[in-house]
C-alpha cells in the first residue's frame, strides 16, 4: 500500500543553511565551527559538498523520475554530526 501523504526524508531548512554556509562560510550558521582552523573548515566544506552532490545526484544517478523519488538528508546530517562532534572535543 502507497503512502500519499509521507513526510519528507530530507529537512529543506537544514539543505539551505548549509548552501548558505557554503557561499558565506557564516560561522553563526554552524556554531562549532569557529574554532575550527581553515584547514578543519575547508574539509568541513568538502563534506558539505560531498553529501549535498549526494543528495541532489542520487535520483539521476539511479535513472529515476523525479516523482516518487525519495530523497534522504541522513549523509548530510552524518556530516555534521561528526564535526559538530569534533569541534566539542577540540
Amino acid at each position: 500500500m502507497a503512502q500519499l501523504f509521507a513526510p519528507p526524508d530530507y529537512n529543506h531548512a537544514l539543505v539551505e543553511r548549509v548552501v548558505r554556509y557554503l557561499e558565506t562560510k557564516e560561522t553563526a550558521l554552524f556554531p562549532f565551527t569557529a574554532g575550527f582552523t581553515w584547514d578543519e573548515k575547508m574539509a568541513f566544506m568538502r563534506d558539505l559538498r560531498r553529501a549535498l552532490g549526494s543528495l541532489t545526484d542520487s535520483g539521476s544517478a539511479r535513472k529515476t523520475a523525479a516523482v516518487g523519488f525519495i530523497m534522504s538528508d541522513d549523509e548530510l546530517e552524518e556530516v555534521i554530526d561528526h564535526w559538530q562532534r569534533r569541534g566539542a572535543n577540540g
